[in-house]
């Protein structure tokens, strides 16, 4: 990635993703990402992500699953802020078609600048209906 404004500067940017079956009902995914994104106070910023999840299969119908991510956010200057989300809940297959799901998301972001708003723990549940046609 290249940035063609004043600041400058460039990065490699890319996706590392991998799957391990562990047995049939059981997975477990890692991966890295790197990307840049403009953002208006700064021109530009990098986030390195590194990821994991694990799912497993109850039964035929029923999933669990558990997932984290940390983003490290480099921006122009000196700031750095790192935000960690880890993610988990069941999900259930009613129909070939329908799936329901629940679960909750703790996010964690640290700054490394003071400021209202940009260091933060956030707690959220969440309820989810799909239907695939």
């Amino acid at each position: 990635g290249q940035n063609f404004g004043e600041a400058g500067g460039g990065t490699v940017l890319g996706q590392l993703d991998g799957t391990y079956l562990f047995s049939p009902t059981l997975t477990f995914k890692g991966g890295y990402l790197r990307m840049l994104e403009p953002v208006a106070a700064y021109g530009m910023f990098r986030d390195d992500r590194v990821s994991a999840e694990a799912r497993a299969l109850l039964g035929g119908k029923l999933t669990l699953h558990a997932m984290g991510m940390v983003d490290f956010l480099s921006f122009s200057g000196n700031r750095g802020d790192t935000v960690v989300t880890v993610d988990a809940g069941p999900e259930y297959q009613f129909r070939p078609w329908l799936t329901g799901a629940a679960g909750y998301m703790l996010s964690n972001r640290s700054s490394s600048v003071d400021g209202g708003g940009l260091n933060y723990t956030r707690h959220e549940g969440y309820a989810r209906l799909s239907v695939t046609y």
